[in-house]
């Protein structure tokens, strides 16, 4: 089991990966990290740029690597 994290100006209860910016780094997806700290950072970063009324938000998920799932389409 992994504790990942996701830093936004947004609750986000159910991830969707063909929504968001097309436009970044590694592409449109969303983005998650192991690291608390860094998702923190960029969840009062983004929500800065978002404006006075944003507040900073860390969604945390619980990764099963024995309960997932591969399958190839």
């Amino acid at each position: 089991m992994i504790t990942l994290y996701h830093g936004s100006y947004i609750a986000v209860s159910s991830p969707l990966v063909k929504v968001g910016r097309k436009m970044v780094d590694f592409g449109q997806g969303f983005y998650l990290t192991k690291l608390r700290e860094q998702a923190e950072s960029w969840a009062k970063t983004i929500s800065e740029r978002k404006g006075r009324m944003a507040k900073p938000f860390l969604s945390t998920f619980e990764f099963d690597y024995d309960t997932f799932v591969y399958s190839v389409f």
